[in-house]
């Protein structure tokens, strides 16, 4: 006799991802934003183990303020506890132990403390996605590649010791990192190098919206533009002051190119360009812009 089917229970739900449960960001675009200006920091720089540890307090603190975002824009807000939690407790051991390899660093913080206490607010206010918020977050991430260098060359400044501002070109020439020509050195190169990441980073903001969230609107569309062409004077200017080589000159021109023709074919020829196709250009131009920086 045939045994009776046993109905099926109710079907468990799908594990949450790493990302939408929070443990994982899903802003693509700002891992170059959080790798390459403190990479090029220490690189630039003599190594020092404290180094080691600076990197994993950004790189843990950055995951914690994914999460923290999480949890504060949600509704339901049990989900995204446990990681905001384990961040937390991960960015606190990994601060101490930086400052305790490096107490110096404590200079560093009003600074951080003004970006990321702007940021928190705009976050509260729902204004997270904004251009001054995004601005702002870029802005935070480039510095961290002056820190790692102001760690790397023991903290060797100008009188200013809130801020190593650029120094007399006495002092830089026995600071590490230059540019091809060999006329800035030191912190200036530094300054100038974060100066251009920051140019850079942000204008990728305003491309990212005229294709995705904001692809129907024209201001945007017509600040992109325009802010790219500013950044192509502004390398020729560079190049031609030989701060800044012509390489850089000519992958501005390519970022201007990438800036017009995605928003123009979807508009003009009804093109569609996924997140995806978008971050795999992104990644090239970003590796564009750092080679460019060291060649003539």
């Amino acid at each position: 006799m045939a045994q009776p089917q046993q109905s099926p229970g109710p079907r468990k739900p799908k594990r949450r991802s790493l990302t939408r449960s929070g443990w994982i960001p899903d802003y693509h675009g700002a891992w170059a934003m959080v790798f390459v200006p403190i990479i090029l920091g220490i690189a630039l720089s003599n190594f020092r183990f404290a180094q080691i540890s600076l990197f994993l307090l950004w790189i843990v603190g950055y995951f914690f303020y994914f999460a923290m975002t999480k949890w504060f824009l949600a509704r339901n807000k049990e989900p995204y506890s446990t990681p905001v939690k384990v961040y937390l407790l991960a960015t606190v051991i990994l601060g101490l132990t930086t400052i305790w390899a490096a107490p110096t660093l404590l200079y560093w913080t009003p600074w951080f403390a003004i970006l990321i206490g702007s940021t928190v607010a705009l976050t509260y206010y729902r204004k997270e996605r904004t251009m001054v918020a995004r601005g702002i977050t870029i802005a935070a991430g480039v510095l961290t590649g002056a820190v790692a260098y102001d760690l790397g060359t023991y903290f060797a400044r100008s009188t200013f010791r809130w801020l190593p501002v650029p120094v007399d070109y006495t002092m830089a020439a026995t600071l590490p990192g230059s540019n091809w020509y060999g006329t800035v050195t030191g912190w200036n190169w530094m300054w100038l190098l974060s100066l251009v990441l920051f140019l850079y980073f942000f204008g990728t903001v305003p491309v990212v919206k005229t294709v995705i969230r904001a692809r129907r609107s024209i201001p945007h569309l017509v600040f992109s533009i325009v802010y790219h062409v500013v950044l192509v004077a502004l390398a020729l200017v560079s190049a031609i002051f030989h701060w800044t080589g012509w390489v850089l000159f000519a992958v501005s021109i390519l970022l201007l190119a990438r800036a017009t023709y995605f928003p123009l074919s979807m508009r003009l020829q009804g093109k569609r360009w996924t997140a995806k196709v978008i971050g795999i250009t992104e990644i090239v131009a970003t590796t564009l812009v750092v080679i460019a920086l060291f060649l003539p």
